[in-house]
């Protein structure tokens, strides 16, 4: 596991809240094939295909994300993904007594708070356990003012690791970032220990390289993980082309599927932003729009 493991994770994170989940349908059955950044309007995503590598790459992956929210070798624990659930860990290569069972609470990606908690040791370990074992926890790139691990999207006013918070069992730890991505936590671990990461969640502007011609003068909106947009369905119909000043300010807000309310923005030029893998859920062929002008 080399030291560049850690923007693989990054990119693995933004195509699973974005790009992946925005190629199908909160009911399930619908797909889109490309996923576009802006619609006039009749784009939808259809029932099937007939190279249907999307439904089946869909169903291919998903039950694959478990697997990736942890990653080990020999006495080092990685904490990749802040998704909710527990998962034993081999973190010995597979020696006695050498896995342990963990629980993570988070309501990621809306929230930057995800908390670790150590439930037990394998089985045949003594109730007085600890282990020796290093846990390397990934900083997110967005949280460290890089939103993909390239020069091909920043923000505009980048994030810093120096506003991240992390604390074991309530007592604070140097949110150090290593040239990995992961702030180390090299101590011995016993049943009960509780670790706690916070990322602050603002709202980000994101500018394209120069060289994607058709981003200039344009930025797009982030927080934390997750991309938002503008759809027609909430501003009056209309969403291709809209103009966002660089200077905009977000409230928050939200949005109703069906049953389900979800979190959204309202810009202060009045737009209404939801995240981007929600689009074509109410009204399919609707307007889109991602990157936004700065100026009419």
């Amino acid at each position: 596991m080399r030291s560049t493991l850690a923007k693989y994770i990054d990119v693995l994170e933004r195509t699973l809240y974005n790009g992946f989940l925005s190629g199908i349908s909160l009911s399930g059955d619908e797909f889109f094939y490309p996923n576009p950044l802006a619609s006039k309007g009749g784009y939808k995503r259809s029932k099937w295909f007939g190279c249907s590598c999307c439904p089946v790459n869909d169903v291919r992956f998903i039950p694959q994300v478990p697997s990736m929210a942890y990653a080990s070798k020999k006495g080092v624990v990685y904490w990749n993904l802040f998704v909710e659930g527990e998962a034993t860990i081999d973190y010995n290569d597979d020696a006695a007594g050498g896995f342990v069972r963990v629980r993570q609470k988070t309501d990621y990606p809306w929230s930057g708070r995800a908390e670790l908690v150590v439930l037990e040791p394998g089985p045949g370990a003594s109730q007085d356990w600890s282990a020796a074992v290093a846990l390397k926890v990934r900083i997110p790139g967005w949280a460290r003012g890089r939103p993909v691990p390239s020069n091909l999207y920043v923000q505009t006013y980048p994030s810093s690791a120096s506003d991240v918070s992390l604390s074991v069992n309530g007592e604070r730890v140097a949110a150090k970032v290593g040239d990995d991505g992961y702030v180390t936590i090299e101590r011995k671990w016993k049943v009960g220990d509780k670790v706690v990461l916070d990322l602050p969640m603002p709202v980000k502007r994101i500018r394209a390289n120069e060289k994607v011609a058709a981003d200039r003068g344009r930025l797009a909106v982030e927080r934390g993980p997750v991309v938002y947009c503008a759809e027609g369905f909430d501003n009056g119909g209309k969403a291709y082309g809209a103009v966002l000043p660089a200077d905009a300010t977000f409230a928050d807000t939200t949005i109703s599927i069906g049953d389900k309310t979800f979190p959204a923005l309202k810009a202060s030029n009045g737009l209404v932003l939801i995240p981007y893998f929600l689009w074509g859920n109410r009204e399919p062929g609707n307007e889109l729009q991602v990157w936004f002008s700065e100026k009419p």
